[in-house]
């Protein structure tokens, strides 16, 4: 694949089934499955997260951002709280097509903000969201509403 190519990763759905009637453009791949999240974003060089529902938390983007991949997304739902516009990719108006082309075009066309984007969110994915930071943050809030006796009790635990 060339760096101007699209690859779909995932399961047939009725829209892929719909596009290979059509016949992809020569530049699209849709790969199917990936037998994990890892090698699903280990073929890509940008992660698009554009749902048409609004994400509870987009583990998704969180796993591109861990993996160093600059994610494309829409402002809307936790996608906010994860992607840093500009910073560990872009953030774009639900259902703003143009937008999506344009930014994602920007990503493509440039190696070193690919690399610099990605860079950061993967020190974001692992300062605010990695195993130890959640740990910390549920040990703190069984502090704030746990009497003192089960306190000692979780941290016994390693809660």
């Amino acid at each position: 694949m060339c760096s101007s190519d699209l690859v779909l990763v995932g399961p047939p759905s009725a829209l892929t089934a719909a596009l290979e009637q059509e016949g992809w453009p020569a530049n699209v791949a849709h790969l199917g499955a990936a037998a994990t999240p890892a090698d699903a974003v280990a073929q890509t060089d940008i992660v698009l997260s554009v749902s048409n529902c609004r994400e509870g938390f987009s583990r998704t983007t969180l796993e591109a951002m861990a993996a160093g991949r600059p994610v494309v997304a829409y402002d809307r739902g936790a996608l906010r709280e994860l992607v840093l516009d500009g910073h560990t990719g872009y953030l774009v108006p639900f259902g703003d097509v143009e937008t999506l082309a344009v930014r994602l075009g920007w990503l493509a066309g440039d190696a070193s903000v690919r690399a610099a984007f990605g860079e950061a969110g993967r020190r974001r994915a692992l300062e605010h969201f990695s195993r130890a930071r959640a740990n910390a943050a549920l040990a703190s809030s069984y502090r704030a509403i746990l009497p003192p006796a089960a306190t000692r009790l979780a941290q016994a635990n390693d809660v």
